[in-house]
């Protein structure tokens, strides 16, 4: 079986494809092609130009990686994020980046700080496109500024990087990338397999990470929104205009349209979010040199994991410069008053779960080799319940795509509701207290 087929068997036709792209980056042959701009994994394989290489095997992060993954000596160990230095909130102070960024528009501020100070010939960012016609989003490597700034803000949709790659691997610069954990780890496990490769990407800049959506997300939005996906020009934004701000189209005629980012949310992490995405414990993107993301309750301001020296480094330098302000967090003070307890319950803790219960029904999985905190019997009968609701939901994603007030009802059932229900959580906080007790005894 040639690598191509492996890859097709295993990874994409059993939905565990992260959306990465890499494998298109490092084909010698591109022999693996993505080319409809609403496919979020390869679409178009050339098995006679097939040189058997491994490297789309190698490089793919489908079937899970190592999320333990140690670079220096003085780091310091979490079994919830990894290998880490320091833990930071912190913002820019550049108040109208600030203003119209998602949180506290730290990334932003840093790939400015590497192109003006010189550190880096380019780096990577993500655009809204122009015209729905060619997708939602696109990745690109640039020094301008101004195109820096202007991809600012999330955008939730899977992008490829395999057209970036192909270009750092042909050039002699040094690059910084901003990348979802899985695609930085991919990128990893290429920058191992590849000599050229080496020593070109100098900055990983890592997103905390929910869900990735497929692309086709946008028949959903457009649906429950009343709008003929013929009459939409472009997403203007995912959290457009505050905090946390709304999902918003253009017209074609000018007009611009939204919805709060919870109703997009729920919408699109119920029907479209990868599957992939479900079963990852690396929500906090381990191979970075800085790690980011919300810090909660709708603030203007990001926390921060760094990781490695040059990260570090890179934190006091920008900081020195009066390009960002940080103040140092404790492990308890973060994992108490942040976004970390609930993007690692979310994230790596329910995958177990999740992949548990794949496991039961025949389903191919990634493996991780990671700790996990004790389950309760009430968590793990109450997650199989809203796996069934989950994966029902997605088999009959066209029903409800016909229906866009019971897809909104639904999603914000399974995203919004199942795990606040009070006699699910009475009986869960009664069974840890227990559990509490017994290991005191």
């Amino acid at each position: 079986m040639k690598d191509i087929e492996r890859l097709c068997g295993e990874v994409i036709e059993q939905g565990l494809c992260s959306g990465c792209g890499v494998c298109v980056g490092v084909c010698p042959v591109d022999a693996i092609q993505t080319q409809d701009p609403y496919s979020y994994h390869p679409d178009t394989f050339d098995l006679e130009a097939c040189t058997e290489c491994g490297l789309c095997t190698s490089v793919c992060p489908g079937l899970g990686y190592e999320v333990y993954h140690k670079c220096e000596q003085n780091q310091i160990f979490h079994r919830d994020m990894g290998y880490y230095r320091n833990l930071y909130s912190g913002f820019t102070l550049d108040s109208d980046l600030r203003e119209s960024a998602s949180a506290g528009g730290v990334a932003t501020e840093i790939l400015k700080y590497l192109i003006e100070n010189g550190d880096v010939d380019r780096v990577s960012v993500v655009r809204n496109t122009g015209d729905l016609n060619m997708g939602l989003a696109y990745p690109k490597l640039t020094n301008h500024i101004d195109e820096i700034i202007g991809a600012r803000q999330s955008k939730y949709v899977q992008v490829s990087l395999g057209i970036l790659l192909r270009e750092i691997i042909n050039s002699n610069e040094k690059f910084a990338i901003v990348g979802l954990p899985c695609e930085l780890a991919a990128l990893k496990r290429a920058e191992d397999s590849i000599r050229s490769l080496r020593n070109k990407i100098v900055f990983r800049i890592g997103f905390f990470c929910g869900y990735a959506y497929a692309p086709n997300c946008i028949n959903g939005l457009l649906r429950h929104m009343g709008l003929d996906k013929e009459k939409v020009k472009n997403i203007v934004g995912w959290r457009n205009g505050g905090i946390p701000g709304d999902f918003t189209v253009e017209l074609r005629d000018g007009s611009t349209r939204g919805i709060p980012f919870i109703e997009e949310h729920s919408i699109d992490v119920t029907f479209y979010s990868l599957l992939r995405c479900h079963l990852c414990a690396d929500w906090s993107a381990v191979y970075s040199d800085l790690s980011l993301g919300d810090i909660g309750g709708w603030q203007r301001e990001d926390i921060i994991i760094s990781r490695t020296t040059k990260g570090e480094e890179l934190l006091q330098r920008m900081t020195q410069a009066g390009k960002l302000h940080i103040e140092e967090l404790s492990e308890e003070i973060a994992w108490r008053n942040t976004t970390l307890p609930f993007m690692n319950n979310a994230k790596k803790e329910r995958c177990q779960l999740f992949i548990d219960y794949l496991k039961e029904r025949g389903y191919n999985t990634p493996t991780w080799n990671v700790q996990h905190h004790k389950k309760t019997l009430t968590t793990k009968l109450s997650s199989k319940l809203y796996f069934c609701e989950l994966m029902k939901a997605r088999r009959d994603v066209g029903f409800y795509e016909q229906n866009p007030e019971l897809m909104l009802k639904k999603g914000r059932y399974i995203y919004q509701k199942f795990w606040s229900r009070l006699m699910y959580l009475a009986i869960r906080e009664a069974e840890r207290l227990l559990l509490k007790r017994r290991d005191r005894l």
